[in-house]
């Protein structure tokens, strides 16, 4: 089964699928509905880049705001940023972070 219709039908099966979710950018670079540079995604989140080429990670998961995160896919949102943060530091030879 293609990824893309893997993913509508993992959007669909979630239990707030409105007009909101058809709406949300994130939900549209998810569905690649949306263009976006995508740098890398696991089951529960997905790295691509802003328009000002800053890494986004965001979860797959429709979330309206941060009080709908668990802290299930919250750890899995903060473990992919720790990889692309990693990455970044070992691909730019940089010391620290500001």
């Amino acid at each position: 089964m293609p990824a893309r219709v893997t993913v509508l039908k993992f959007l669909r099966n979630l239990p707030v699928y409105t007009d909101a979710v058809k709406d949300c950018i994130f939900c549209q670079i998810i569905a690649r509905k949306a263009p976006a540079r995508i740098l890398g995604e696991d089951d529960e989140s997905i790295v691509f880049l802003s328009r000002e080429n800053h890494p986004l990670v965001a979860p797959k998961q429709h979330i309206p705001d941060l009080f709908g995160l668990s802290y299930a896919l919250g750890a899995a949102v903060m473990r992919q940023t720790i990889r692309v943060a990693r990455a970044l530091k070992k691909g730019c030879v940089a010391t620290a972070s500001i």
